[in-house]
């Protein structure tokens, strides 16, 4: 069977705002109304104290690390020249130049 003939259902997903309703309902009756309360408050409670922030020194050695095995190319100061373009005529008007092109060269 062809890939072309399978159709997908979007009215149910949480992709969209029906199905994200629809999710956070069942969310709500599976866990119990206060479920985005609790798992807010676990995000809130996380640690602030570990890593970088507990130490500076770590941090610096780190960030020079990375800057030593930096795959960027060097940036090269080169000043682009501007690019002048002519604009060309287009539609009725280009026939119009075509015309009277055609009619200098013959008389």
């Amino acid at each position: 069977m062809s890939y072309f003939f399978i159709r997908r259902r979007i009215d149910i997903i949480a992709g969209n705002k029906i199905g994200g309703a629809k999710a956070a309902a069942t969310n709500k009756a599976k866990y119990g109304s206060s479920f985005y309360k609790r798992i807010g408050a676990k995000g809130g409670k996380n640690g602030h104290t570990g890593g970088f922030y507990a130490n500076r020194e770590l941090a610096s050695s780190a960030g020079k690390v990375g800057g030593r095995v930096s795959r960027r190319k060097p940036k090269v100061n080169v000043i682009p020249e501007p690019v002048v373009s002519t604009p060309q005529p287009h539609g009725t008007f280009a026939r119009l130049v075509e015309l009277i092109i055609k009619r200098k060269s013959n008389g």
